[in-house]
């Protein structure tokens, strides 16, 4: 069992006040829940990066003794164990569409992941690209397997606030399907330098 030593009456407080901002009722003062990457909580709990991104169970651990730290440790109006996501997630920060549409992803020991150039250079590329089975290729592929062995390994890791009821964060989770915009793709995939 995770135990975050939160209250559950300060995490039923802290959802009341963001439900009254929902509702666009005046809260007792302005709630905050910042969004920390993992950049800075992969280390934090003395996880080596090569390692979060190897594999997803280590990955979803990670995740929970990251957000436990910080609900701990940052007195914020946070009221779930990952704040602005739904529960666990797949995450390969700014590379996963340029990593399933054919980019190198680099996976350095003691970093987040990055792209490492681009490979289109001309109209057969161009066709090459649009060929791409982006849901079945590349990292897109990666945080699909991810997710399905975060969901078989969820019931090892229990997790309760002081007080409050068990849940589990690796039950359903997210997928990375953010976008970082066309512009990103797009020197990712020509290369940063080529597209000027």
């Amino acid at each position: 069992m995770i135990e975050i030593g939160v209250p559950i009456e300060e995490i039923e407080a802290r959802r009341a006040r963001l439900e009254r901002v929902r509702r666009f009722e005046v809260p007792d003062r302005v709630p905050v829940v910042p969004a920390i990457n993992y950049r800075f909580l992969v280390p934090v709990v003395g996880v080596r990066f090569r390692d979060y991104y190897a594999d997803p169970e280590t990955m979803l651990c990670t995740q929970i003794l990251g957000q436990k730290w910080l609900l701990e440790h940052v007195r914020t109006d946070q009221c779930d164990i990952v704040g602005a996501w739904v529960g666990a997630w797949t995450d390969f920060q700014n590379t996963t569409e340029a990593g399933s549409l054919g980019c190198e992803v680099v996976f350095p020991d003691d970093d987040i992941p990055w792209v490492q150039g681009g490979w289109v250079r001309d109209e057969r590329d161009l066709r090459r690209l649009e060929a791409t089975d982006v849901v079945h290729s590349g990292l897109n592929a990666r945080q699909l397997a991810y997710r399905r062995a975060m969901m078989e390994v969820a019931e090892r890791y229990p997790v309760r606030f002081q007080g409050g009821p068990v849940f589990y964060p690796g039950a359903n989770p997210a997928l990375t399907h953010t976008s970082h915009g066309p512009f990103t793709v797009a020197a990712d995939l020509m290369g940063h330098t080529e597209m000027f």
